[in-house]
């Protein structure tokens, strides 16, 4: 079969038959699970205070952040030696030395095991 008008047409004929959903239909279902009984607050309320916890963790051992965050993702100032010290037992993704300091991003997600959360701040209290 020569492709011919059905090839120049060929997205559009699908399109009109529903075989070719729009991106911002597919992109936004998963919006409408998100926002049904309040699941994006029951989702994310975990995460920030498990990040939370971090942030306290650090606070206590006067160890700086570069910004004050309330969310779940908290950018720690370490010494070299600090950051040499966790990045043997955690995966920080790297970090970025700046002035003798590392500057390391450490995130929590509804996915974060509270127990993870506990070693990394008992490495923490142990530098």
């Amino acid at each position: 079969v020569a492709l011919g008008k059905l090839g120049e047409n060929f997205r559009y004929v699908l399109k009109q038959n529903g075989a070719l959903m729009a991106k911002g239909f597919v992109m936004g279902m998963q919006f409408v699970g998100l926002l049904k009984n309040d699941n994006y607050k029951k989702y994310c309320k975990k995460a920030v205070e498990l990040a939370d916890k971090i942030r306290e963790a650090l606070a206590k051992k006067a160890i700086r952040t570069e910004v004050s965050s309330f969310d779940t993702q908290t950018f720690a100032i370490f010494t070299c030696e600090q950051y040499a010290q966790l990045e043997k037992c955690f995966d920080f993704g790297g970090a970025t030395v700046k002035n003798g300091f590392a500057y390391a991003r450490i995130c929590t997600s509804w996915a974060t095991k509270e127990e993870n959360v506990n070693a990394l701040i008992k490495a923490i209290e142990n530098l």
